[in-house]
């Protein structure tokens, strides 16, 4: 196949790609508004879809240029999407995420226009990035930005949730204290009926810091964690393989400049995290504002 063919097929896969993440992201607008779960499962497929179709155009692109296409911002964003779409549609597949799918589909489109809007030329590699380690170094480091990137949309869902909840026991309490003594017997499930209840159902689940507590809030907390325990080992992977490259390269391991500080911090954030989460002496409100903390340290 000539030179102009896998232009065309780099086109047709972003192309393709940008549609699809765009219907899909529909899809789970729709599945908010009306929760069927063929209209969960097809939009997932979908999603999977716009990822293999990225896929091929990076792979096109990657054969015209003769190395692994990530030279400039343009193929970092399509990467990055790609990262985002497969780490989501896994994570996706393993749990029934509530109401998360619309949000990482808005941030890949997001990615794909901006992208879209530079500069797209295949930009020349220094001799010393011409290199096999490129192409199995950046992978697993984008991969794990995909996955703490559901992470931190997990987190903030859990944060949402549990505001909600921690809100209706206040309003709940608030009302109680309100009432007469005498009329809290009397109006039964108004005032101290409700607080009762609630408090009922907090005790059997565990409570609203427990891990054990049900509904959205717990779901959104073991997504976090899933998530986050599948991105840290790829991120160690990524970072090992880049001192290996750097010794190949340049003669050490490691220099301290800044993106190398950054990724090691980053792993130390997330690993303190998992170390929070197992130990399981913290709340997952805490764990959450840790993920999200983690999350900025990725930006």
């Amino acid at each position: 196949m000539n030179t102009f063919n896998w232009l065309q097929l780099e086109q047709m896969g972003a192309s393709a790609g940008l549609l699809l993440v765009a219907l899909g992201t529909l899809m789970y607008v729709l599945h908010v508004l009306l929760p069927k779960p063929w209209l969960r499962l097809t939009a997932t497929i979908i999603m999977g879809l716009a990822a293999v179709s990225l896929m091929a155009s990076v792979a096109a692109r990657s054969i015209q240029a003769e190395f692994f296409a990530l030279s400039n911002m343009y193929e970092a964003l399509l990467i990055c999407t790609i990262g985002l779409l497969v780490a989501f549609v896994v994570i996706e597949r393993w749990f029934s995420v509530p109401n998360l799918g619309w949000a990482v589909g808005f941030l890949a489109l997001i990615m794909l226009f901006y992208g879209g809007s530079l500069p797209t030329d295949i930009t020349p590699l220094q001799a010393a990035l011409r290199s096999y380690w490129r192409a199995i170094h950046v992978p697993p480091l984008l991969l794990s930005y995909g996955f703490f990137t559901v992470a931190f949309f997990s987190s903030v869902g859990f944060l949402v949730v549990d505001t909600k909840q921690q809100g209706a026991l206040s309003r709940a309490m608030l009302r109680e204290s309100l009432l007469p003594a005498d009329g809290i017997g009397a109006v039964g499930g108004t005032g101290g009926g409700e607080v009762s209840a609630y408090n009922a159902d907090q005790s059997n689940s565990g409570g609203l810091l427990d891990r054990s507590f049900t509904g959205y809030g717990a779901v959104y907390d073991e997504v976090t964690y899933r998530a986050i325990a599948a991105g840290f080992p790829l991120l160690m992977i990524g970072v090992i393989l880049g001192a290996l490259w750097a010794n190949e390269a340049w003669g050490n391991y490691w220099s301290w400049d800044p993106k190398e500080s950054m990724s090691l911090v980053t792993l130390l954030g997330y690993g303190v995290y998992l170390h929070m989460r197992l130990n399981g002496e913290h709340s997952p409100r805490t764990l959450a504002w840790v993920s999200v903390i983690g999350f900025l340290l990725v930006l």
